[in-house]
């Protein structure tokens, strides 16, 4: 029995795998561009990039998963869990109060 490990494969492979809630929020499946994009960057722009996709960065949510702190909010808006998803859809606003969050990755 030979097992076919091609993009067609690998898309089922990744939207029936259980887990990877965040970088499925980001992610559609697998990109050739993308990798070879991510590849390319700087190791430390790429542990932010993969960081910031997986949600394993710190951002209040995933430092209150690891128990290192105990509110998931932001700090900046205090409405919403401070998550990648948060961040991005705020990354202008952010930007303007000067969090120096990514100086810590």
């Amino acid at each position: 029995m030979q097992l076919d490990y091609g993009p067609v494969h690998n898309s089922v492979l990744w939207q029936t795998t259980i887990g990877c809630r965040q970088a499925k929020m980001f992610l559609y499946g697998p990109d050739k561009k993308l990798s070879r994009y991510a590849l390319s960057l700087p190791r430390r722009e790429l542990k932010i990039l993969v960081g910031l996709l997986t949600g394993h960065i710190t951002l209040n949510r995933h430092l209150t998963v690891m128990k290192i702190q105990e509110d998931p909010l932001c700090l900046a808006f205090g409405e919403q869990e401070e998550t990648s998803l948060h961040f991005f859809g705020n990354a202008m606003q952010i930007c303007k109060l000067d969090i120096p969050f990514l100086e810590h990755t």
